[in-house]
Parts: structure tokens; C-alpha cells; sequence
């Protein structure tokens, strides 16, 4: 029967485990040290969420806090009356907006 013999690990292969060990304990560290809503607004850089970098369905209504969206936080022509269609809110015109039996000016 052959024996199997193992050599010596390359530099390469060597390198790689370092790496591996390095990536896997770091996510672990920060898994354990910096634990749930440890991320805020105030460690987030100006313009560094956007649309782009949100799934799909991540941002909800339930999710916003009253008063979080204002007029000065719009962007302009970026709510439109085809914006409130599927919510079932009539029309929206300079800040009036009319839904189910509610009048309100924003």
C-alpha cells in the first residue's frame, strides 16, 4: 500500500490561510462587539445610503418616523400625483392632499 506523505505548504497556500483566518475572525468580532441598532444616523456619512444600495421593499411606512420626510428633504418633481395613486390618496397639489374623507396641507 502507498503512503501518503504531506509536504511542506507553499508561501501561497500559507498566505490564503492567513487571509481566511483574518476575514472570518473580524466578521466575528464585529458580530460580537458591535450587536444589534449599534449602527445610527449619527455614524453614517452625508449621502451614504441610496436608492441604489436598498433592497427592494427595505424602506416602508411603518419603518418612517412621523415628521422624518419634509418638504426640505424633497427633492424637486420627486413626489408626483402617480406616486399617490396606489395608496388611494386623490390628488396632491402644493401641499394639499386629499384621501379617504381626510383634507390635510402639508
Amino acid at each position: 500500500m502507498r503512503e501518503i506523505r504531506l509536504g511542506v505548504p507553499s508561501p501561497a497556500f500559507i498566505l490564503a490561510f492567513v487571509a481566511l483566518c483574518a476575514a472570518v475572525g473580524g466578521s466575528a468580532y464585529a458580530g460580537v462587539q458591535l450587536g444589534k441598532g449599534s449602527v445610527d444616523p449619527r455614524s453614517l456619512r452625508k449621502q451614504a445610503v441610496t436608492a441604489r444600495k436598498l433592497a427592494p421593499g427595505a424602506v416602508t411606512e411603518p419603518k418612517i418616523a412621523d415628521g422624518a420626510v419634509t418638504n426640505g428633504k424633497l427633492a424637486v418633481d420627486s413626489v408626483r400625483n402617480s406616486n399617490f395613486a396606489a395608496r388611494g390618496i386623490a390628488t396632491l397639489v402644493g401641499g394639499l392632499s386629499m384621501a379617504a374623507g381626510q383634507c390635510s396641507l402639508a
